[in-house]
């Protein structure tokens, strides 16, 4: 997009950041929308509900493995293996709930040449 100043009309175009220049650009490129689908059907995703269901059990059994060694942490009869073992618990915690959470949504099925 080319800019016209100095000529016989002054600048009246609003200036844009670099980085949205660079969006328009990569939009225009690509004939990109903001949703996934331009139009507006939801798209068939694929899930694997057996990971799904052992990913639900596990962290409920895991969750209740972290409540009582904090809790054996909190009156003060634990040592410094369980303080770190409680920390790593929580840690993979968390991944097995990002991972949960990146199995129900699911990924995106695409049509292919036949449907």
């Amino acid at each position: 997009m080319a800019r016209k100043i100095g000529f016989s009309k002054p600048d009246t175009e609003a200036k844009k950041s670099i980085a949205e220049s660079y969006l328009d650009e990569f939009r225009q490129r690509h004939n990109h929308s903001l949703s996934p689908d331009p139009n507006g059907k939801p798209q068939k995703r694929k899930r694997n509900w057996f990971v799904i269901a052992f990913l639900a059990f596990w962290l409920t059994c895991w969750s209740a493995g972290i409540l009582l060694v904090a809790s054996i942490l909190r009156d003060g009869n634990g040592d410094f293996f369980l303080f770190i073992w409680l920390v790593a618990a929580v840690f993979g915690w968390g991944l097995a709930v990002f991972a949960l959470m990146k199995q129900m949504k699911g990924k995106p099925v695409s049509k292919g040449k036949h449907d």
